[in-house]
Protein backbone atom coordinates (compact mmCIF):
# COMPACT_ATOMS: atom_id res chain seq x y z
CA UNK A 1 0.00 0.00 0.00
CA UNK A 2 0.62 3.47 -0.50
CA UNK A 3 2.33 5.36 2.62
CA UNK A 4 0.70 8.40 1.24
CA UNK A 5 -2.90 6.73 0.89
CA UNK A 6 -4.62 7.74 4.06
CA UNK A 7 -8.47 7.42 3.10
CA UNK A 8 -10.89 4.94 4.46
CA UNK A 9 -10.45 2.74 7.93
CA UNK A 10 -7.52 1.71 9.27
CA UNK A 11 -7.15 -1.01 11.71
CA UNK A 12 -3.91 -2.70 13.40
CA UNK A 13 -3.55 -5.99 14.63
CA UNK A 14 -2.75 -6.22 18.08
CA UNK A 15 -0.94 -9.18 17.59
CA UNK A 16 1.82 -8.23 14.76
CA UNK A 17 1.31 -4.22 15.13
CA UNK A 18 0.75 -4.14 11.39
CA UNK A 19 -2.11 -2.41 9.57
CA UNK A 20 -4.78 -4.55 7.96
CA UNK A 21 -5.72 -1.79 5.80
CA UNK A 22 -4.80 1.56 4.33
CA UNK A 23 -1.15 1.82 6.20
CA UNK A 24 0.21 4.92 7.97
CA UNK A 25 3.91 5.11 8.70
CA UNK A 26 3.84 4.86 11.98
CA UNK A 27 1.50 2.91 14.31
CA UNK A 28 1.91 1.84 17.73
CA UNK A 29 1.78 -2.10 19.02
CA UNK A 30 -2.06 -2.15 20.63
CA UNK A 31 -3.28 1.02 18.51
CA UNK A 32 -7.33 -0.50 17.63
CA UNK A 33 -8.21 2.85 16.11
CA UNK A 34 -5.72 4.77 14.25
CA UNK A 35 -8.04 6.78 12.75
CA UNK A 36 -9.54 8.37 15.52
CA UNK A 37 -5.69 8.71 16.94
CA UNK A 38 -4.83 10.62 14.07
CA UNK A 39 -7.65 12.73 13.72
CA UNK A 40 -7.10 14.05 16.98
CA UNK A 41 -10.73 12.63 18.17
CA UNK A 42 -10.81 13.83 21.95
CA UNK A 43 -12.30 10.99 22.84
CA UNK A 44 -9.90 8.80 21.74
CA UNK A 45 -8.98 6.50 25.06
CA UNK A 46 -6.72 3.59 22.80
CA UNK A 47 -3.16 5.55 23.76
CA UNK A 48 -3.74 6.69 27.24
CA UNK A 49 -5.31 3.21 28.22
CA UNK A 50 -1.96 1.48 26.52
CA UNK A 51 0.31 3.83 28.41
CA UNK A 52 -1.32 3.28 31.74
CA UNK A 53 -1.12 -0.55 31.26
CA UNK A 54 2.26 -0.33 30.30
CA UNK A 55 3.16 1.90 33.48
CA UNK A 56 1.76 0.04 36.02
CA UNK A 57 3.64 -3.25 34.58
CA UNK A 58 6.99 -1.05 34.66
CA UNK A 59 6.33 0.08 38.18
CA UNK A 60 5.09 -3.25 39.32
CA UNK A 61 8.57 -4.50 37.80
CA UNK A 62 7.11 -6.96 35.38
CA UNK A 63 8.29 -4.88 32.58
CA UNK A 64 11.84 -5.99 32.56
CA UNK A 65 12.66 -4.06 29.39
CA UNK A 66 12.27 -3.59 25.02
CA UNK A 67 13.98 -4.98 22.54
CA UNK A 68 13.95 -4.94 19.06
CA UNK A 69 13.24 -8.48 17.57
CA UNK A 70 16.04 -9.49 14.53
CA UNK A 71 15.63 -11.07 11.95
CA UNK A 72 18.78 -14.07 12.07
CA UNK A 73 19.23 -14.80 8.83
CA UNK A 74 19.16 -11.59 7.37
CA UNK A 75 21.81 -10.65 10.15
CA UNK A 76 23.63 -14.01 8.49
CA UNK A 77 23.01 -15.91 12.05
CA UNK A 78 21.11 -18.61 10.34
CA UNK A 79 22.11 -21.47 12.51
CA UNK A 80 20.64 -22.09 15.97
CA UNK A 81 22.46 -24.40 18.11
CA UNK A 82 20.96 -25.38 21.55
CA UNK A 83 24.01 -27.03 23.83
CA UNK A 84 23.48 -28.97 27.11
CA UNK A 85 26.79 -28.72 29.44
CA UNK A 86 27.63 -30.30 31.84
CA UNK A 87 30.53 -28.34 34.33
CA UNK A 88 32.44 -30.17 37.48
CA UNK A 89 30.92 -29.15 40.57
CA UNK A 90 32.30 -26.73 43.50
CA UNK A 91 31.68 -23.32 45.21
CA UNK A 92 32.75 -21.04 42.30
CA UNK A 93 32.21 -22.90 39.09
CA UNK A 94 28.69 -22.00 38.26
CA UNK A 95 29.70 -18.53 38.39
CA UNK A 96 33.28 -19.33 35.97
CA UNK A 97 30.86 -20.51 33.93
CA UNK A 98 27.92 -18.46 33.40
CA UNK A 99 30.44 -15.12 33.57
CA UNK A 100 32.95 -17.03 30.58
CA UNK A 101 29.22 -17.53 28.91
CA UNK A 102 28.03 -14.03 29.11
CA UNK A 103 31.55 -12.93 27.29
CA UNK A 104 30.82 -15.13 23.87
CA UNK A 105 28.83 -13.09 21.79
CA UNK A 106 26.79 -15.49 20.10
CA UNK A 107 25.52 -17.13 22.96
CA UNK A 108 21.85 -15.65 23.33
CA UNK A 109 20.50 -17.47 26.19
CA UNK A 110 22.12 -18.91 28.66
CA UNK A 111 19.56 -21.37 31.55
CA UNK A 112 20.81 -23.26 34.60
CA UNK A 113 18.88 -26.57 34.23
CA UNK A 114 18.35 -29.88 36.10
CA UNK A 115 19.12 -33.18 34.98
CA UNK A 116 21.65 -34.43 32.83
CA UNK A 117 22.95 -30.85 31.91
CA UNK A 118 23.92 -28.11 34.27
CA UNK A 119 23.27 -25.42 31.67
CA UNK A 120 21.50 -25.31 28.76
CA UNK A 121 22.95 -22.61 25.85
CA UNK A 122 21.26 -21.07 22.83
CA UNK A 123 23.92 -20.04 19.90
CA UNK A 124 23.19 -17.98 17.20
CA UNK A 125 25.87 -18.74 14.42
CA UNK A 126 26.66 -17.71 10.62
CA UNK A 127 26.78 -21.68 9.92
CA UNK A 128 28.25 -24.64 11.25
CA UNK A 129 32.33 -23.89 10.30
CA UNK A 130 31.73 -20.84 12.63
CA UNK A 131 29.81 -22.88 15.45
CA UNK A 132 32.67 -25.23 15.48
CA UNK A 133 35.32 -22.14 16.22
CA UNK A 134 32.96 -20.84 18.81
CA UNK A 135 32.45 -24.38 21.00
CA UNK A 136 36.38 -25.18 20.43
CA UNK A 137 37.89 -21.72 20.86
CA UNK A 138 35.36 -20.67 23.82
CA UNK A 139 33.29 -23.16 25.06
CA UNK A 140 35.24 -25.85 25.60
CA UNK A 141 38.11 -23.65 26.60
CA UNK A 142 35.79 -22.85 30.17
CA UNK A 143 38.42 -24.53 32.30
CA UNK A 144 35.11 -26.21 34.34
CA UNK A 145 32.68 -27.42 31.26
CA UNK A 146 33.59 -31.40 31.46
CA UNK A 147 30.94 -32.62 28.30
CA UNK A 148 28.90 -30.50 25.71
CA UNK A 149 26.44 -31.88 23.69
CA UNK A 150 24.67 -29.83 20.65
CA UNK A 151 21.70 -30.13 18.92
CA UNK A 152 21.19 -27.95 15.50
CA UNK A 153 17.91 -26.47 15.38
CA UNK A 154 15.83 -27.51 12.23
CA UNK A 155 13.19 -25.03 11.94
CA UNK A 156 11.67 -22.57 14.59
CA UNK A 157 7.86 -22.88 15.24
CA UNK A 158 7.99 -20.20 18.12
CA UNK A 159 10.19 -17.83 18.62
CA UNK A 160 8.27 -15.63 21.12
CA UNK A 161 4.89 -15.78 22.42
CA UNK A 162 2.59 -14.40 25.42
CA UNK A 163 3.37 -15.37 28.75
CA UNK A 164 0.21 -16.92 30.50
CA UNK A 165 -0.30 -13.73 32.98
CA UNK A 166 -3.48 -15.30 34.16
CA UNK A 167 -2.07 -15.84 37.34
CA UNK A 168 -0.76 -12.28 37.64
CA UNK A 169 -2.43 -9.74 39.34
CA UNK A 170 -4.53 -7.14 37.46
CA UNK A 171 -2.32 -3.86 37.26
CA UNK A 172 -3.24 -0.97 39.22
CA UNK A 173 -5.79 1.41 38.33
Amino acid sequence: MDADDRTGPVTVDTTTGTATSHSIATLSPGTHDVDAMCSGDPNYQGDKAMTLKQTALEEDGVLAGYRADLDRERLGLGLTVFLSLKVEHSRTTSQVVEEALKAIDHVVACHVVSGDADFFVELAVPDLSAFEKVLIDQILAIGPVRDARSTFCIRTVIDRGPLPLNSWPAPRA
